[in-house]
């Protein structure tokens, strides 16, 4: 019952339930989500406060190696206008987990990457908890911050990092995961239209081939060099990815003796 009243946002109920024996660190499910996962899910800066007063562990890892501040940047659910308050009231109460890594070798930082905003970032470097020129850890897939923005197409995080740490264009450029991905690949895989459009106007290569890799990988795609068109194209993203071409002069159409032909891409340079 707790569960469901942290997630429907029913303050009383929780009090009420709280007051009468509810454990504030009883865990939910086979991934043991605690009450303060669900109420940073939610967002209830109010609903933490009160779990926290009733003893809750702001740092509690579940079995999918997650804090509870994973759950404020979670990919199927909008950001919080509170999310700034929330981490301002961890940086208060010594939460402990600012660098750790869950089994994919994401912290923090790579999910609000890759799902926040770039005002999130910019509190966590104001607040202190994250050095701003640090080197990030990579994920297993060796994915900084900023691949982790261009996987997942958010445009506003990637400049952001990009301006705040002030990583030149040519190490943008050469920048590969361990799979040999450019930022334009992972670009690719998102569907961002927006991100692509960008990574191609400085100067990302079209034609760039990845390895011929298999790690985290769809069978389809696996050991083979691919391009990042191939990549938009299994995702489903093909159109977006020729509309950005289109738009930074890499696609362009043959000329016949009828007139307009088919359109080819036009190498870099």
């Amino acid at each position: 019952m707790q569960k469901f009243a942290i997630r429907g946002g029913h303050l009383e109920v929780v009090k009420f339930l709280l007051q009468n024996g509810a454990d504030p660190n009883q865990t939910f499910g086979k991934n043991e989500t605690s009450p303060l996962n669900n109420a940073f899910l939610t967002g209830r800066a109010d609903m933490i406060r009160l779990l926290f007063s009733a003893h809750a562990d702001l740092d509690h890892v579940n079995t999918r190696t997650w804090t509870s501040i994973y759950y404020l940047w979670h990919p199927e659910t909008p950001n919080h206008s509170t999310t700034p308050e929330i981490l301002e009231f961890c940086a208060t109460h010594q939460f402990d987990g600012w660098n750790f890594r869950d089994r994919a070798g994401w912290a923090p930082i790579h999910r609000v990457a890759a799902f926040g905003q770039a005002e999130h970032i910019r509190k966590l470097f104001n607040m202190g908890v994250i050095d701003r020129y640090a080197i990030p850890p990579l994920t297993i897939l060796g994915w900084s911050p900023i691949q982790c923005a261009a996987r997942f197409g958010n445009l506003s995080t990637f400049k952001y990092l990009v301006e705040e740490t002030r990583i030149p264009v040519d190490r943008l450029v050469g920048m590969q995961d361990k799979r040999g991905w450019t930022l334009l690949h992972l670009a690719a895989a998102s569907g961002s239209e927006e991100m692509v459009t960008f990574l191609l106007s400085i100067g990302l290569n079209p034609t760039a081939l990845s390895d011929r890799a298999t790690l985290l990988l769809p069978e389809e795609l696996g050991d083979k060099a691919l391009t990042p068109r191939t990549i938009a194209e299994h995702y489903g993203f093909v159109q977006g990815y020729d509309n950005a071409l289109r738009a930074t002069g890499y696609l362009g159409s043959t000329k016949t003796d009828r007139g307009i032909g088919e359109e080819v891409l036009i190498e870099p340079g």
